[in-house]
């Protein structure tokens, strides 16, 4: 797999997202991808309980330059 190539994806998503002043929320399930989007500006905002399931965390990423929508 190509590095970086998750980064390159995300970015102009982001970068719109923060144009319209917009926040992104996402799932995951592994400590990994959760570092990953802290890296690029994601906070957790909560975790998830499922029973006999993966720990999952749900992030939040507010717009850069704005306050929290």
């Amino acid at each position: 797999m190509q590095e970086g190539l998750a980064t390159e994806l995300l970015s102009p998503v982001l970068d719109k997202a923060d144009r319209l002043g917009d926040a992104c929320c996402l799932e995951t399930s592994t400590v990994v991808n959760r570092r990953f989007y802290e890296r690029r500006g994601f906070e957790q905002a909560g975790e998830i309980i499922l029973r006999g399931g993966p720990d999952t965390w749900w992030l939040r990423r507010a717009p850069k330059g704005m306050d929290a929508k």
